[in-house]
């Protein structure tokens, strides 16, 4: 068995399945479908609104116009009848290809884009959506918790969940081996994404629940390029934390293998040697 994690598929489901085998255990740290792609503007939103009202909101973010880039995106969803049910049949039919795509137990959990009761619908027997659960591998106990608190440049997204949420379910899952989960903790460097020239914040009630659990792992996305991809917290000399971002699978290709029980890492990607 090998044990692997990803981030941020965002679509990218087939490239995923040529990686996987049927042995395989995968856990999904969230932000399955692709929304909206802000390097080509593809995705689920680009079918939907025109790309020059996506563009110029994009623009809107990127000046820091936060409030007018909110109301630009929601006149634009105000013109276009039903377009929140059109999505979410859009991500249904994603979530289905996902599921169909993977030949192996999964784990997921969901970040600020998904659609969590769409994608609890689409998975199969061998699948599992996780909000606030402990599992556990050949002795190591992992967490895996969904959601992610809104942030500067939140947008409402059906993925989010308020800080009071995310911060019980941390805490309802007890002491853990590895964290999964799909904000970064509130960490200078591992919330700046360089590619979008901004920071994210991150999580303080993951960082507190770190500090105070000392897992051996925290595992999350959501930051695509970030400044800083890894950082070890020494302030306990017996008990370090690594953090990691796994990365945007959709631009990296890569996933995140687990050695159990040691928990040491190494990277997969389509050049990795057959074992």
């Amino acid at each position: 068995m090998r044990l692997l994690v990803v981030a941020d598929l965002h679509g990218a489901y087939q490239q995923l399945a040529a990686l996987l085998r049927p042995d395989d255990v995968l856990i999904s740290l969230g932000d399955h479908v692709n929304v909206i792609d802000y390097k080509d503007l593809s995705g689920l939103l680009a079918d939907f609104v025109p790309p020059e009202t996506i563009d110029a909101t994009l623009r809107l973010i990127k000046e820091g116009r936060l409030e007018e880039a909110r109301a630009a995106m929601a006149r634009a969803a105000g013109s276009v009848p039903n377009l929140f049910a059109r999505i979410k049949q859009a991500a249904r039919e994603a979530y289905f290809e996902l599921s169909e795509s993977i030949p192996c137990e999964a784990h997921f959990i969901y970040g600020n884009v998904d659609f969590p009761d769409v994608l609890r619908a689409s998975l199969k027997e061998n699948q599992t959506l996780h909000e606030a659960d402990a599992i556990e591998f050949e002795g190591r106990r992992f967490g895996l918790v969904s959601g992610h608190p809104p942030g500067p440049y939140s947008f409402g997204m059906p993925g989010e969940v308020d800080r009071q949420t995310f911060a019980q379910r941390l805490h309802a899952i007890g002491g853990c081996d590895v964290i999964c989960v799909h904000p970064p903790p509130a960490i200078e460097g591992l919330t700046y994404d360089v590619g979008a020239n901004r920071d994210e914040e991150g999580s303080a009630d993951l960082l507190y629940y770190a500090d105070l659990v000392r897992p051996r792992l925290v595992l999350f996305g959501h930051i695509h390029q970030p400044r800083v991809p890894e950082f070890t917290d020494r302030k306990s000399s017996s008990l370090p934390v690594r953090f990691i971002n796994v990365g945007c699978f959709r631009d990296t290709g890569r996933l995140l293998q687990l050695h159990l029980p040691d928990l040491e890492t190494t990277w997969l990607t389509a050049d990795s040697p057959r074992a």
